[in-house]
């Protein structure tokens, strides 16, 4: 048998989100998500929605 150790931190995800967010207000970093990925992920849960109140597909392109 083969092991292997991984060390991974421990870091609290939503911690990690804010402190890159801060980053990036400070110019310090890029955000990872950009203002159109945000737009077409509301698309998408906006059809969501609308196709379970529907009972029909949507399509959103």
């Amino acid at each position: 048998m083969i092991t292997e150790e991984l060390n991974v931190e421990d870091n609290d995800p939503m911690t990690a989100e804010l402190l890159h967010f801060i980053d990036v207000l400070r110019g310090g970093a890029e955000p990872l998500v950009t203002g159109e990925d945000g737009l077409e992920t509301l698309k998408v849960i906006n059809a969501i929605i609308e196709s379970a109140n529907k009972g029909q597909k949507i399509d959103i392109y």
